[in-house]
C-alpha cells in the first residue's frame, strides 16, 4: 500500500470540492435550484486536517471559498485533472492562513 502525504490527501480533497462546485454551478445554469445548505462538508474535513484554530477559521473559509468561486472558470472533466492547479493554490493560500510568513 502506498503512503500518501497529507498535502497530497488535502489538495485531492479540494479538487472533489471544487469539482463538486462546478456542478452546483452548472446546474443552477441550466435553470435547476439548488439548495444552498447542501454541500458535501469537504472544508470542514480539510479544517480539521490542517487544524485551523477557531480564531482563523473566519478567514480560512473566506479563502477557501474564494476558489471554489473561481472553479467556474475551469472546464468540467471526469477526472478534474485541471482544477488541480487550482486546488493547489488554494492549499497554499490556506497554509498562509495558518501561517502568515509563508508568502512564497
Amino acid at each position: 500500500m502506498k503512503n500518501i502525504k497529507t498535502d497530497e490527501i488535502i489538495v485531492t480533497l479540494i479538487v472533489q470540492d471544487l469539482k463538486f462546485f462546478q456542478l452546483v454551478y452548472r446546474l443552477e445554469q441550466v435553470g435547476l435550484e439548488v439548495d444552498q445548505d447542501y454541500h458535501l462538508g469537504i472544508a470542514g474535513l480539510v479544517e480539521k486536517i490542517m487544524g485551523v484554530p477557531p480564531e482563523k477559521a473566519e478567514r480560512f473559509y473566506t479563502v477557501y471559498m474564494d476558489h471554489m468561486g473561481n472553479s467556474t472558470e475551469f472546464p468540467v472533466s471526469p477526472l478534474g485533472q485541471e482544477l488541480y492547479p487550482l486546488a493547489s493554490s488554494c492549499f497554499h493560500d490556506l497554509k498562509i492562513v495558518l501561517n502568515p510568513v509563508l508568502t512564497t
